[in-house]
């Protein structure tokens, strides 16, 4: 692997700005870090499953936003009052997504 490979990797330049200078520029936190990341490479890497991983991320950004305003602190294996994780939370509705696409095709 190339020295470019890592500082500046194709997936990532692809735009006029490189996702990190963004992600500082706005001193995103890490789920705010990841959505952008996943969604600016994933025409160059991964394609849907890129989209996925920024989907997971976005609703775990939405759900410490809503534990925000609980003044209450979570992790992805925080269990709902139903006793699902918030990672299976997350899952299940990505799941639900794919299933929905699936009857369109």
């Amino acid at each position: 692997m190339t020295e470019n490979e890592v500082s500046r990797p194709a997936h990532y330049t692809q735009g006029g700005i490189e996702p990190i200078d963004l992600i500082m520029s706005q001193d995103m936190n890490g789920l705010q870090a990841n959505v952008v990341k996943y969604v600016t490479r994933y025409k160059h890497k991964r394609g849907t499953e890129d989209l996925k991983k920024a989907i997971q991320y976005l609703i775990w950004l939405y759900i410490q936003e809503l534990f925000k305003k609980q003044e209450t602190n979570w992790t992805v294996n925080t269990p709902l009052k139903d006793g699902t994780l918030m990672n299976e939370f997350a899952l299940e509705l990505i799941r639900q997504i794919d299933k929905r696409m699936e009857r369109l095709e």
